[in-house]
């Protein structure tokens, strides 16, 4: 009964602790109507932390509503993805399988909705959704995606590496310095270069690693980026 800044505080706790007289009450404020306000929200992560089947449904019908705002539809997404780790395939594929028509707040819905699956129909609508122009779609593809092999992640390699977001970046040269040859060996080179520090610091690290079966090659293309222009 606190203000929104202690219940912030407490209601992830007892929901770590297991505190089952806060079932009640976090599945009675989820079946509230609209509009819904940020103790909305908190009840559906903490739903999610303690896994309580019983929010399955409501938590399906808010994350595949077009009414419900993007907030209250991806953390229901989340939430249900901790509830039933599988199951929700069919559901991903219908919200992510015409990517541009989807819609974004769908397209991230799709990819939570996946957070835990596995197999291959999940591994085929992970590489869609990670090949996806919007960073924060591709993303949240990519952290399941990579999770499952990083190998998943050659084929759509070119779309990872040439994404606007940085992250999304930093999995596709973790993929090439899991999986080296000397073609990926080049690639990681030229990402020397990259607008940003976490991105470089992951590929210089990934061919300091590398140099030890490729140490020609390393000392060559470093020394490449050493003489070019390119601070």
């Amino acid at each position: 009964s606190g203000d929104p800044d202690l219940r912030d505080l407490v209601e992830p706790v007892l929901a770590r602790w297991g505190h089952k007289p806060a079932y009640e009450m976090w599945l009675a404020r989820v079946g509230q109507s609209p509009p819904h306000r940020y103790d909305f929200l908190l009840a559906l992560r903490c739903l999610g932390v303690v896994r309580e089947d019983r929010a399955a449904p409501r938590l399906r019908d808010l994350a595949l509503s077009p009414d419900a705002t993007p907030a209250v539809r991806l953390a229901a997404a989340r939430a249900l993805a901790e509830v039933r780790p599988s199951g929700s395939g069919a559901d991903a594929a219908q919200l992510g399988g015409d990517r541009p028509a989807a819609g974004r707040t769908s397209r991230l819905v799709a990819a939570s909705l996946l957070r835990h699956h596995q197999g291959d129909e999940t591994t085929r609508l992970l590489k869609a959704l990670a090949a996806d122009a919007d960073p924060a779609v591709a993303l949240a593809a990519l952290t399941r995606l990579s999770e499952l092999g990083t190998q998943h992640v050659l084929p759509i390699l070119r779309a990872v590496i040439t994404s606007e977001g940085a992250e999304v970046r930093v999995h596709g040269v973790a993929a090439m310095v899991r999986h080296p040859s000397d073609e990926y060996v080049r690639r990681l080179a030229g990402l020397l270069h990259d607008p940003h520090p976490d991105v470089r610091v992951t590929v210089r690290k990934g061919l300091r690693e590398l140099a030890a079966a490729r140490r020609a090659l390393v000392i060559d293309l470093a020394s490449g980026a050493l003489n070019d222009r390119d601070w």
